[in-house]
Parts: C-alpha cells; sequence; structure tokens
C-alpha cells in the first residue's frame, strides 16, 4: 500500500496505476 511514499514518486512513474494498488 503505497499511498504516501508512493503517491509523491509512484503517481509520477504509475500514475492512476498507484493509487489504485
Amino acid at each position: 500500500m503505497l499511498n504516501n511514499q508512493g503517491e509523491m514518486r509512484g503517481t509520477r512513474i504509475f500514475g492512476p496505476v498507484a493509487r489504485e494498488l
């Protein structure tokens, strides 16, 4: 569950995918 750390660097790499995972 990457919501805090994955939201900043996951959002620009995965985007909508990181939000669902």
